[in-house]
């Protein structure tokens, strides 16, 4: 990458123009290459100071503080100029924004909120709990759609060009939007792979993994895991995130929710840096210790406006002498809505910057990672991901040893002897069916729903459900196809493999149970996709299993229901694999004992394992809609 460099001085030619009397006329160089940002002097008067020590030439960050003679230097105008990007000339409006609840009796959570702000601003929104704060900031990023009202970034149509959220807004949730099983590093790996477009390069993803992470305060803490870092650690990880592709408008949602006074007053003070590199900065708190560091604050009560302005002028607008106390009046009788409206603050504020600014053109805005790089990327973060929970790695490897040892602890080494009664075979057929949709469905029950944060923000993006449902299906699914071969191979083992029935019909039952654990992943993932958090989801788990126990073939009682009970047992996967696998032991041939319905140990492996798979396909489609279905997080 050639350097880019960038002149500062007296000269109307300069990049930078700093007119003041002890500023030369080519004063300083900054030299901008892989990332970094090298500071020279040019042979000036009154000198050129990095964190008041004068140099001829540094490498400098963004959190140093620049001055040449004795003038400061903006890192918001240095990096609009070398970003090429004016983020100063970004506008964003809010104008009459109204959100309704859910039906069937919608309360009205935001009512006419108004206002304007800048890039290069830092905008606090206040306000008690349940005001709308939450609301209006999924509002603003596309994930509540208004009832009425406009957002408009530069002039455009926030609601009908989502592009624009796509590759303008970074949004960081309440929740952490980085999966904890990660190391930061792979963590920030994964995500700029994901959100640039293109074919990529990796020493460039490097580069801005190593800004966004210098920016943070992160670089010491690359190379632990996320669930080893403190709170606020955590919260930095996920601002890190938003920050690779450097998106001009940042908000944030409770980010110093549970942290101390001092790290609240130190991702406050991020916040500013990142105002003052010239992003437009949103945030959501009810600390107001911090408002100093602000240039707007927005105060919701009962989901309208009761300020927007300079912090300075909050505590006299309410006449009180702590911003803390502002709290305190809006519980007194007064309509403080109201009053604002009534203000001069409004009148300067509100009612003249909507609509007076003239906005610049936005540049053309792109999606994230095509579909199958987003496939590559999922998959290899998801299988990071597995391996990094060593716990339920754990439980993985073990369940299926333990479960067929159980199983062939109860059941006797001679039950699929040959001339032997019907009775231990099929249950033994019953419990293999089960044990195997079970390891499916349990792998996977949780999988979408534990991290939903994630999903949502990257469905806000451009995230491919199709490569996010895949990304989950390919290791899922291998891991229940080995689950299901342990399972077949001990209990072969056990019994004189099937009765001395050969090879062929062990791989067989291997090939049956495969797929039912593969219908039993699609199923659970449909289950997660489904639930609104993982205790529902496991919840549900037995609920929706139920029935593939009951209508698995086993029970007499379903061909004595008649044929409208004999056909919804046709729909459970269970029906399918056990009347397969019976007919591969041979209970076709015997009629004497059998406690299960007859035609069903008629089917064919290659019908039974296309209807299998027919299953399996469904039910990952159903998964897909369910998932297309939420357009909000919960």
């Amino acid at each position: 990458m050639n350097p880019r460099q960038l002149l500062i001085g007296r000269d109307p030619e300069c990049n930078l123009v700093v007119d003041a009397p002890s500023v030369s006329w080519h004063h300083a160089q900054l030299a901008i290459e892989n990332g970094e940002y090298h500071l020279r002097d040019l042979g000036s008067t009154n000198g050129t100071w990095v964190n008041g020590r004068r140099v001829e030439q540094a490498r400098v960050t963004t959190r140093d503080t620049l001055r040449v003679g004795e003038a400061a230097v903006p890192w918001a105008r240095l990096l609009a100029q070398a970003t090429g990007q004016a983020h100063s000339g970004l506008l964003l409006e809010c104008v009459g924004i109204e959100v309704r609840g859910a039906s069937p009796r919608p309360r009205l959570l935001l009512d006419g909120i108004t206002f304007s702000a800048r890039g290069g601003q830092l905008v606090a929104v206040i306000g008690p709990s349940g005001a709308g704060k939450t609301t209006l900031l999924k509002t603003l990023v596309g994930h509540t759609a208004p009832a009425r009202g406009s957002i408009l970034c530069n002039g455009a149509s926030m609601t009908r060009r989502p592009e624009i959220v796509w590759s303008w807004v970074g949004y960081v949730p309440q929740e952490d939007i980085i999966h904890r099983e990660l190391i930061a590093r792979d963590a920030l790996s994964f995500a700029v792979e994901l959100r640039v477009p293109g074919p990529g390069n990796a020493a460039d993803n490097a580069r801005r993994v190593l800004a966004a992470a210098e920016l943070c305060n992160l670089t010491p803490h690359l190379g632990k895991r996320i669930s080893s870092l403190s709170g606020g650690e955590r919260k930095r990880a996920s601002v890190a995130v938003e920050l690779l592709t450097q998106p001009p408008i940042l908000i944030f949602d409770e980010p110093t929710s549970g942290l101390d006074p001092g790290l609240e007053r130190s991702f406050m003070e991020l916040c500013r840096r990142l105002a003052d590199q010239g992003h437009l900065v949103i945030v959501t708190t009810h600390v107001t210790r911090s408002l100093s560091l602000c240039d707007r604050v927005l105060l919701i009560s009962g989901g309208r406006t009761a300020f927007f302005g300079p912090p300075k002028h909050l505590a006299e607008f309410f006449g009180v002498d702590d911003p803390a106390d502002v709290y305190g009046q809006l519980d007194s009788a007064k309509d403080w809505p109201e009053a604002f409206r009534q203000s001069a603050l409004f009148r300067r504020h509100v009612a003249r910057p909507i609509s007076t600014v003239t906005p610049v053109p936005l540049p053309r805005s792109g999606r994230i990672a095509d579909w199958a790089r987003q496939c590559s990327v999922l998959l290899r973060r998801y299988v990071a991901v597995l391996q990094g929970d060593l716990r339920n790695s754990a439980f993985l490897a073990l369940q299926a040893p333990v479960i067929a040892l159980i199983i062939a602890a109860v059941f006797p080494r001679n039950s699929f002897a040959p001339g032997r009664e019907m009775g231990h075979a099929a249950s033994l057929v019953f419990v293999l069916v089960i044990s195997a949709l079970w390891f499916g469905t349990s792998n996977s029950a949780r999988e979408i729903v534990k991290e939903k944060s994630i999903y949502f923000r990257e469905r806000n993006i451009g995230l491919s459900i199709g490569a996010y449902l895949l990304s989950k299906l390919v290791p899922l699914v291998t891991i229940g196809v080995l689950q299901s071969l342990v399972l077949a191979l001990v209990i072969g083992v056990r019994t004189d493999w099937y009765g001395d029935r050969g090879p062929d019909v062990v791989m067989a039952i291997w090939l049956v149970l495969g797929l039912t654990a593969a219908a039993g992943t699609a199923l659970g993932l449909l289950i997660s996709a489904l639930a609104t958090s993982p205790d529902q989801a496991i919840s549900l788990t037995p609920i929706i299993l139920l029935p593939q126990l009951v209508f698995s073939g086993v029970f007499k009682a379903v061909e004595e229901g008649g044929a409208v009970i004999r056909g919804v047992a046709k729909l459970a996967v269970s029906n399918w694999s056990f009347g397969v696998v019976g007919n591969l032991l041979g209970f076709d041939q015997t009629t004497r004992g059998t406690p299960a319905y007859r035609e069903s140990f008629g089917r064919s492996l290659p019908e039974a394992a296309c209807v299998l798979v027919i299953m399996f396909v469904a039910l990952a489609v159903a998964a897909w809609a369910a998932l297309a279905s939420r357009r909000q997080q919960s």
